[in-house]
């Protein structure tokens, strides 16, 4: 086995193991609240996941009572429990999820969706529903780390889904620590980023469109890295999350 090959296991075995604390704390959280829809529940746990809202039980009460009321006190209550990057950061996405998820079909069942159908329901439907909401000026402050964290967060949480290699087909997020992951592969020259400059990786994000431009670039790279070593592009995007942070 070469030392890239190792190296690149390596990164999907802690990835792996991040994935799996991720979903003991998504399980934990959704007993907490079972009253309510189950895709609400993994943006709330998204949001935290990300540092945009606090990682306490008030936060996720009044965001999930302001995602599924008509009640706009609870918006106001929830971004009190803002986390790193402030109340406006953390009401404009709220406020985009709570349109895109009214914007969608009712009939959407999240309890029971397949890898298959989460990797369409995200790009043909979700996606398509934010891309139009953002352009006609009806929502801000979503982008492509923000749309695709839920679907990362619902994944982690649906551990059969790792069984599947459908699972492949959902996009993940970026980020900071993700990018930065990314940057050192680059670097290391690894036979999977060759043709991949740095520069097509940015540390800020950009608008959505754009954005998710770059997440089809490291989608494609993530997909070969898990074929290769036998895991998934999830683990893969986990463990580079952990690279970026030096934790690998």
């Amino acid at each position: 086995m070469s030392s890239e090959i190792t190296f690149l296991k390596k990164i999907c075995e802690c990835g792996k193991s991040l994935d799996d604390d991720i979903s003991t704390r998504v399980g934990n959280t959704r007993a907490l609240f079972l009253e309510y829809d189950l895709f609400k529940v993994i943006i709330v746990e998204a949001l935290t996941w990300t540092g945009h809202g606090d990682d306490n039980k008030y936060f996720r009460l009044n965001a999930l009572k302001y995602l599924s009321e008509k009640d706009e006190q609870s918006l106001s209550e929830a971004i009190r429990y803002s986390g790193r990057f402030g109340e406006d950061r953390l009401a404009k996405p709220l406020y985009a999820w709570k349109r895109i998820i009214h914007s969608i079909p009712s009939n959407i069942n999240f309890e029971t969706v397949v890898p298959s159908r989460l990797g369409t329901l995200q790009m043909n439907t979700l996606f398509s529903t934010a891309l139009r909401l953002v352009q006609n000026g009806s929502i801000s402050g979503i982008g492509p780390w923000l749309f695709c964290a839920p679907f990362k967060i619902l994944t982690c949480y649906r551990k059969s889904f790792w069984l599947d290699g459908k699972t492949d087909e959902i996009r993940m997020p970026l980020g900071l620590e993700v990018v930065r992951g990314f940057e050192k592969l680059i670097a290391k020259k690894t036979q999977y980023t060759q043709g991949i400059d740095a520069s097509m990786f940015s540390e800020e994000e950009g608008g959505l469109l754009e954005g998710m431009a770059t997440v089809e670039i490291a989608h494609g790279i993530t997909k070969k890295i898990a074929q290769a070593v036998g895991s998934r592009a999830l683990h893969v995007n986990s463990g580079l999350y952990l690279l970026g942070r030096g934790e690998v």
